[in-house]
């Protein structure tokens, strides 16, 4: 069973290449993308039961995907579902909530 996963990025090219090779590799199914803090926090609210995992950079143009985090950490509170920790692309802790477990 594939994860459905929503990812932050604000590079193109890397955001592409990171959904094919998640896609092929780690059975995943993009649901959403973003590429600001506004943009991504939006889609969150939008879209609170549509996803079970976050990948989220933290630096983007646009504000911080610290203020994803939070709200990715809003909605496993309001849900009573625990966070996971995740590593973001430069290899530093970041958390989030992970919904659904799927064998994860």
């Amino acid at each position: 069973m594939r994860l459905k996963t929503y990812i932050v990025e604000d590079n193109p090219t890397i955001r592409e290449n990171l959904i094919g090779t998640l896609e092929e590799l780690a059975f995943i199914n993009s649901v959403g993308t973003a590429e600001t803090e506004n943009d991504g926090k939006a889609w969150l609210v939008e879209s609170r039961n549509e996803w079970d995992l976050a990948i989220v950079d933290l630096f983007l143009k646009q504000g911080s995907g610290l203020g994803v985090l939070a709200a990715c950490r809003n909605r496993a509170s309001a849900e009573g579902r625990g966070s996971q920790q995740l590593r973001h692309r430069r290899h530093s802790p970041a958390l989030c909530s992970v919904g659904r477990r799927r064998g994860v």
